[in-house]
């Protein structure tokens, strides 16, 4: 199947664009700290968080859009049946970089590093909870992080510096932006998941480049974060 030409990116995104929408996850997550600490488990408030944060990534960007009279079509946000596929994809980027950089973490003395939000699913409690959760990191995630990563940043830094210094820049900050969670030896740990999450950000970036848009981004972000949620919940 030949691959869909990649559409000429739209010069009304900018870096500044993606800044806000990372603020406006952080004031989400925020707002939504303190009905979190009300409720009885951990699972309940890791999802009331994870709401909040990705609800004010995504307000946001919908707040900017109509500001300049575009709508989420402008950032590629187009999803087709057939993308559904890429999820395979996804989970062999998964088990294929645990197989690549294993003994780089044998060497470095890591075990799987672990994340906050992982502990948290893995401490959480009832299966409602736990679905919810896996529904969220493994659907909603993908869909707020690849309209930030790929749809605004990576064409705003097309249109200024190029592709390939787009796709280099989107995928490191991607990169650096998922290590925010890490807990334990965060310098060993960062050593071994930043080039990880640096060759996801490529991948997805690249498949953003060559089709034009979203879709097949999205699904493989999908399958590669259901393996590691699946991974935590069934063997946490």
């Amino acid at each position: 199947m030949v691959p869909t030409p990649a559409e000429e990116p739209t010069t009304d995104w900018t870096v500044g664009d993606f800044g806000w929408a990372i603020l406006g996850g952080v004031i989400g997550a925020f707002a939504a700290a303190v009905p979190a600490t009300f409720l009885p488990g951990q699972g309940e408030a890791l999802l009331v968080l994870l709401v909040g944060q990705y609800a004010g990534h995504f307000v946001t960007i919908r707040h900017l859009a109509r500001r300049k009279g575009l709508d989420l079509e402008e950032l590629g946000l187009v999803v087709h049946p057939a993308d559904g596929v890429a999820v395979l994809l996804g989970v062999a980027l998964q088990f294929g970089l645990l197989v690549l950089f294993a003994p780089f973490a044998q060497l470095l003395g890591v075990e799987e590093p672990s994340q906050a939000i992982g502990d948290l699913l893995a401490a959480s409690e009832g299966p409602a909870v736990r679905a919810l959760l896996v529904v969220m990191i493994a659907l909603v995630v993908p869909v707020i992080e690849e309209t930030m990563f790929r749809g605004i940043l990576l064409r705003a830094v097309t249109v200024r510096r190029g592709p390939q210094v787009a796709l280099v820049t989107s995928a490191a900050v991607f990169a650096f932006f998922h290590l925010l969670g890490i807990t334990g030896d965060v310098l060993r740990s960062a050593a071994l998941v930043l080039p990880q999450l640096f060759i996801v950000g490529v991948v997805l970036a690249r498949l953003t480049q060559r089709r034009g848009r979203l879709g097949p981004a999205i699904f493989t972000h999908a399958g590669f974060n259901l393996v590691a949620a699946i991974v935590i919940v069934v063997a946490p």
